[in-house]
C-alpha cells in the first residue's frame, strides 16, 4: 500500500530514529532474514538497490538518510557497519548483516512496498497463482472456482479446447469444456489464455472420470497474447494399458512412435494401434487405414472417455510417416476391386431370431472371377453411417461370404458369420439399401427395399439368375426368402445359392 508523509514527519523522522537501534524491517519475519516488504528497513527516502548481507549501493535522493545514526553497532541479523551518517546523503551503505537470501534490486522512490525478487519461499508474503497442475493433482477439487493461465493446444470446437501449461509434461494439461456457453471461435491454437472456471470430474463410465475446467461465460476466457505450445511427451503404446502411467499425462500432448494399425475401425471413429493405443476423431476425422498400416509417429491430446485412453489428433500433421501395409495376400485385395466385382445378394434387415443390433447380416457374392479378400471394404446404407471390415475375409471366385453387425456376442443363429462389422450401419426396417465401397470406389449397391418388403425374420434375396451389380439395382429382381435358417423360424439362405423369385 502506498503511504503519504507530511513535511513535518520527514523532518522529525531522523530525530525520532536517532535514539533507536537500527532495525532491518525486512528481517522481522520467520523466513530466516529473507526480504519482507521493502527489504531494507525503514527507508523513507529513495532506496535504489539495498542488498541484505551484501552491499547497498543505493543513493538516498531525498536528502534524508533514514538509517539515521546507527550507534549500537549491531543489526538484528548481524553487524551493521554503516556507522554514523550525518551528511544527509548516504552514498555507500555497507550492510554486513548475515541475511544472504534476498536481493532487492528495485528503485524505491515513493515509500511503496518493494517486491521480493528472490526465488525462495516467504512465509509472510502472498501465495502463488493456481496452476493447471494444482487442479490435476487435487490442490483444487471439484466445485472450486479457479483461475489458471496457459496456451490453447487446439482451435476450439463445439465442445471446447485443451489448455496447456507452457512447461509441458506431467499434470500440465486440462480440457476446458465450453459447450454450455457456445463455441469460442476466437480461441485458436497457440493463444495465450487466462481461464476462470469450475473444476469438474466428467464420468463417461462408472468408476472413471476425466478432469475438466468449465467457465461460466465467454468472458471468463481471456486472450492475453500468443504462447508457446510445449513439446509432446513420448510414451510407449504399452503405457495405454496402465492407468497409473497414463493419469499424470491426462490433457497433455503425447506422441506414440513406430506404431502399426491393428484395428482400423474400433467404433465411433477410433483406430487401434499395437493392440492397445487408440486415436479418436473428436477434433479431426479418422483417416482411412487398414490393418497392418504403419506410422512413424502420431501426436495428440491424451483424453479418457468410455473406459479407454486415446489421443485426440488435431489435424493431418499429427500423423507422420504413413506407410500402407500389405492389404492382403490373395489375387485381389479390396483396393484392387472395381465396380461389379462383388454383388450383394441377400439382406437380413429385420431378424426375428435375435435383436436387430446383433443379428442383421448381408451376403456378398464374388463375381470377380478370382479369389478376393474383403478386408478394408466399407459397408454403408442410405444414410451416413458406415463400418469397415477389419479382418481378412477370403472369398473364392463364385463363392459367398456373410457379414454381420455387432461383435458376435449376441448372435442368435446356428451358423457363424464370416466377419462382424460393428454397430453401424443399422439397417432400417422401413426402407433402406446397402452398399460396398473402398475409398471413393463404389463396388456395389442394392436396390432400396420398401417398408414391409418382407416380414420380420425373412431375408430379402436376389434372384439366383440375377447375380450382377446391374441386376441387383432393380427391386424387381429381389424377393422374400422362403427357406428356413437352421433351427430358427427365420427364413433365408445365408452362404448358399439363393432360390428363384
Amino acid at each position: 500500500m502506498a503511504r503519504s508523509l507530511s513535511v513535518a514527519s520527514l523532518l522529525l523522522a531522523p530525530l525520532l530514529l536517532a535514539g533507536c537501534p537500527s532495525k532491518d524491517a525486512g528481517d522481522d519475519d520467520d523466513d530466516g532474514g529473507r526480504s519482507d516488504t521493502d527489504g531494507g528497513g525503514w527507508d523513507l527516502g529513495t532506496d535504489t538497490g539495498l542488498t541484505d548481507g551484501g552491499t547497498d549501493a543505493g543513493t538516498d535522493t531525498d536528502g534524508t538518510d533514514t538509517d539515521g545514526t546507527d550507534t549500537d553497532g549491531s543489526d538484528t541479523d548481524g553487524t551493521d557497519t554503516d556507522g554514523t551518517d550525518t551528511d544527509g546523503t548516504d552514498t555507500t551503505d555497507v550492510d554486513a548483516d548475515t541475511d544472504t537470501t534476498d536481493v532487492d534490486t528495485d528503485t524505491d522512490t515513493d515509500g511503496t512496498t518493494d517486491a521480493d525478487t528472490d526465488a525462495d519461499t516467504d512465509t509472510d508474503g502472498g501465495t502463488e497463482d493456481p496452476t493447471i497442475a494444482d487442479i490435476q493433482t487435487g490442490v483444487y477439487g471439484p466445485g472450486e472456482i479457479v483461475t489458471v493461465s496457459g496456451v490453447a493446444a487446439n482451435n476450439a470446437n463445439g465442445l471446447g479446447f485443451w489448455l496447456l501449461d507452457e512447461d509441458g509434461g506431467r499434470y500440465n494439461g486440462i480440457f476446458v469444456y465450453t459447450a454450455a456457453i457456445g463455441t469460442l471461435s476466437s480461441v485458436a491454437r497457440g493463444d495465450a489464455l487466462t481461464v476462470t472456471g469450475e473444476v469438474y470430474e466428467y464420468s463417461s463410465v462408472v468408476d472413471s472420470s476425466a478432469t475438466e475446467l468449465i467457465p461460466a461465460s465467454s468472458s471468463a476466457v481471456v486472450e492475453t497474447g500468443r504462447g508457446t505450445i510445449p513439446a509432446p511427451t513420448v510414451l510407449g503404446t504399452a503405457s495405454f494399458s496402465s492407468a497409473s502411467t497414463m493419469e499424470p499425462y491426462e490433457g497433455t500432448l503425447v506422441t506414440i512412435e513406430d506404431v502399426t494399425v491393428t484395428d482400423p475401425a474400433v467404433a465411433f471413429g477410433e483406430i487401434e494401434y499395437d493392440g492397445v493405443a487408440r486415436t479418436d476423431d473428436m477434433l479431426y476425422g479418422a483417416p482411412t487405414v487398414s490393418e497392418g498400416d504403419t506410422y512413424t509417429s502420431i501426436t495428440g491430446l491424451l483424453h479418457y472417455t468410455y473406459g479407454s485412453w486415446k489421443l485426440e489428433v488435431r489435424d493431418a500433421s499429427d500423423f507422420e510417416g504413413y506407410t500402407a501395409g500389405a492389404l492382403c495376400s490373395v489375387a485381389l485385395c479390396a483396393d484392387e476391386l472395381t465396380a461389379g466385382d462383388l454383388v450383394i445378394a441377400e439382406v437380413m434387415y429385420n431378424p426375428a431370431a435375435g435383436d436387430d443390433s446383433d443379428n442383421e447380416w448381408i451376403e456378398v457374392y464374388n463375381a470377380a472371377g478370382a479369389t478376393v479378400d474383403l478386408k478394408g471394404l466399407t459397408i454403408g446404407d442410405s444414410g451416413t453411417y458406415t463400418s469397415t471390415i477389419s479382418t481378412s475375409v477370403v472369398v473364392p471366385a463364385g463363392g459367398r461370404a456373410v457379414l454381420a453387425n455387432g461383435d458376435g456376442s449376441g448372435w442368435a443363429y446356428g451358423f457363424t458369420a464370416d466377419a462382424y462389422y460393428g454397430s453401424s450401419p443399422a439397417l432400417s426396417n422401413t426402407g433402406d439399401k446397402v452398399s460396398l465401397s473402398y475409398g471413393s470406389t463404389l463396388i456395389d449397391e442394392t436396390a432400396t427395399w420398401a417398408s414391409g418388403e418382407t416380414g420380420a425374420g425373412v431375408s430379402w434375396q436376389l434372384n439366383r439368375t440375377s447375380h450382377t451389380a446391374v441386376a441387383n439395382d432393380s427391386s424387381a429382381n429381389w424377393c422374400a426368402s422362403t427357406a428356413t435358417i437352421g433351427s430358427t423360424s427365420d427364413a433365408g439362405t445365408p452362404g448358399a445359392v439363393n432360390a428363384g423369385c
